[in-house]
């Protein structure tokens, strides 16, 4: 696996303990795909004031298909503090926070999400 990869297997360690991670996974059409890039390091600013939320790194993902040339990927794993404040997140936040990327590039692109439960001894 290269080092833009997502590492979806990958658990979270913080020095306070387990952490649960939220893996975003984007896929964007290559022309719209730089102005996306620079609307989504912001964006990831934003998520990182909601309670809970620790840290986050973007990835590119490399394209796995024949057919993705025309696509960019990106993952955003984020630490999140414990999966209550997840959920708080998806209950009160999450709407809107889609919202302003659709809005911004309507069809242009699709996410899907991971989320990862850290399992004691999986240091």
């Amino acid at each position: 696996m290269s080092a833009c990869q997502s590492a979806t297997a990958e658990f979270i360690v913080q020095a306070g303990g387990l952490t649960n991670g939220d893996e975003v996974n984007i896929d964007v059409d290559a022309a719209r795909a730089d102005e996306f890039e620079a609307w989504l390091h912001p964006h990831v600013t934003e998520m990182l004031k909601f309670d809970g939320f620790g840290s986050a790194t973007v990835h590119a993902r490399e394209p796995l298909g024949e057919d993705s040339g025309d696509r960019r990927g990106f993952t955003v794993l984020y630490s999140v503090r414990a999966r209550g404040a997840l959920d708080a997140y998806f209950r009160d936040h999450a709407a809107a926070m889609r919202g302003d990327g659709a809005t911004r590039f309507g069809d242009s692109f699709r996410t899907w999400r991971n989320v990862l439960t850290p399992r004691e001894g999986a240091r």
